[in-house]
């Protein structure tokens, strides 16, 4: 079993070293050379398969885990550019027979279960963030 990490950067999610603080605690290699994938977007495009077609980090990553993995991400909206992007993220996990941990043990989703729950997590932050930055708050 290889627990990989994967980072996003990009407006509203965790800056870098938070993310990799996160990924190390939960037992990822986060040296040069290690077990995380990376990602970085100013803007995601908007279409129906933006994050599929803009996160190459994440497209490697799901090429390269292998069943009974595990995936660790260091917050919701690390899972992707939205929140359909994050459930496809999350199906192609369960398909391979991947674990996926969100920020420890705020989410642990094993292959085949509900993912409801962290996608409406996702849609309430990227909601929130939304609304601080429509006032000028972020």
């Amino acid at each position: 079993m290889t627990i990989w990490g994967y980072i996003l950067e990009m407006p509203g999610r965790p800056k870098l070293a938070q993310q990799r603080t996160a990924l190390s605690a939960l037992g990822a290699d986060v040296s040069e050379f290690g077990t995380v994938w990376r990602d970085k977007l100013d803007r995601a495009k908007r279409h129906a398969t933006a994050g599929q077609t803009q996160l190459a980090g994440r497209n490697d990553l799901i090429g390269a885990v292998l069943r009974g993995d595990r995936v660790c991400v260091a917050d919701p909206m690390c899972l992707g550019v939205s929140p359909q992007d994050a459930k496809w993220f999350l199906s192609q996990m369960a398909e391979a027979g991947v674990t996926v941990a969100v920020n420890g043990d705020l989410f642990v989703i094993e292959p085949g279960a509900d993912t409801a729950e962290v996608e409406t997590e996702f849609a309430r932050r990227r909601n929130n963030f939304n609304a601080a930055r429509s006032r000028g708050r972020v």
